[in-house]
């Protein structure tokens, strides 16, 4: 339903500005006018309307910082690995990030039981991977306070898929981490943003019911998604609010610690003298203390 809408729109813009066209092209030139001043540029809001996808086709978080602590880790331990995926960086750069998440995946997988793992030799972890473990345990004790039945899920696909328990995983830690940082320094906030992503599921939802409706039942389907979506805005407003106000005091307190260097470096101007001369005293009992 929103691409067909969105195409008629699109198709509108497009006849009206044809028109448009063809307008200037039948009526005579006009005498240019007189130059103004340049209009003072007004501030362009930025889109509020955050999309979080769902699915489980996103890559985790593959930012260039990560992807190169990955392959420095490799080149220590695994020197062969490292130029093969370096080489693959070039020469294949979708395969490359294939490569990549399964070396995840695999930092991710569930551990065998205590039997199995005396009965292997497994080399040392690399650091990443330990980090990530590290980090994945973390999240998983969080996301059993804050979203019990989903991690109840979870826990039940691991028994039976390790692959899609990973690929799961990695998603939640996707949408979800943000909450779990935040919820360190500002619960209202971390709050909010619960709200937002359980409002989000439930307009996709609504959104399905909606194209399988008979045309009977959208008028109030619409009217429920209208509703629904202006109870998203004012959770966005609110979430903004509380940013704004966490930035503030952020910036408050970074205001307090400048002042505090400037009138530190103010008095270590004032007493150079006295700075040097205590300064030079210490080197001198130090060299007196020294026994040839």
């Amino acid at each position: 339903m929103r691409r067909s809408l969105y195409g008629c729109f699109r198709l509108s813009v497009i006849l009206a500005l044809a028109a448009v066209c063809l307008a200037a092209q039948e009526q005579p030139p006009k005498p240019e006018p007189a130059a103004l001043p340049p209009a003072k540029a007004e501030p362009q809001p930025s889109d509020i309307w955050q999309e979080i996808s769902f699915d489980s086709a996103q890559d985790f978080d593959l930012n260039d910082a990560r992807v190169q602590h990955m392959l420095d880790e490799l080149k220590r331990t695994d020197p062969q690995k490292s130029e093969y995926l370096l080489k693959l960086q070039t020469q294949n750069p979708k395969e490359f990030v294939e490569a990549v998440r399964a070396e995840i995946r695999k930092a991710l997988q569930p551990k065998p039981p205590a039997a199995e793992q005396s009965a292997v030799q497994e080399k040392e972890p690399k650091q990443w991977q330990t980090q990530l473990q590290k980090r994945h345990e973390a999240f998983m004790e969080w996301f059993l306070k804050e979203y019990p039945a989903d991690h109840a899920d979870l826990i039940k696909l691991r028994e039976t898929d390790a692959e899609k328990y990973v690929q799961r995983v990695m998603d939640a830690m996707t949408i979800y981490e943000p909450i779990q940082r935040t919820q360190k320094m500002d619960t209202a906030l971390a709050a909010v943003m619960k709200k937002d992503i359980e409002l989000q599921k439930g307009r996709d939802a609504l959104l399905l019911q909606i194209r399988k409706a008979s045309s009977e039942e959208q008028p109030r389907l619409l009217k429920e998604l209208n509703d629904l979506v202006a109870a998203q805005f004012d959770t966005i407003v609110q979430k903004k609010e509380l940013q704004y106000e966490l930035l503030r005091k952020r910036l408050a307190k970074l205001e307090q610690q400048l002042d505090q260097q400037a009138l530190e470096l103010e008095n270590l101007k004032k007493n150079k003298a006295q700075t040097v001369e205590e300064h030079v005293k210490e080197l001198m009992s130090r060299s007196e203390k020294i026994s040839w």
